[in-house]
């Protein structure tokens, strides 16, 4: 009975485990699409004054 507990318990917080690992890759994809779009607006914006 016990083993069975800990296999269950493994099982959870595996679960939850690649839970917070999605969570956090989706969390820097976010955020580096945002600080992409933002470089590129500087970047625009830099250039239109240089020329």
């Amino acid at each position: 009975m016990e083993n069975e507990k800990i296999t269950t318990g493994d099982k959870v917080m595996a679960i939850i485990g690649l839970i917070v690992i999605f969570g956090m890759i989706a969390g820097a994809v976010k955020c580096g699409k945002y600080h992409y779009r933002q470089y590129m607006k500087n970047k625009k914006f830099s250039n239109n004054k240089t020329n």
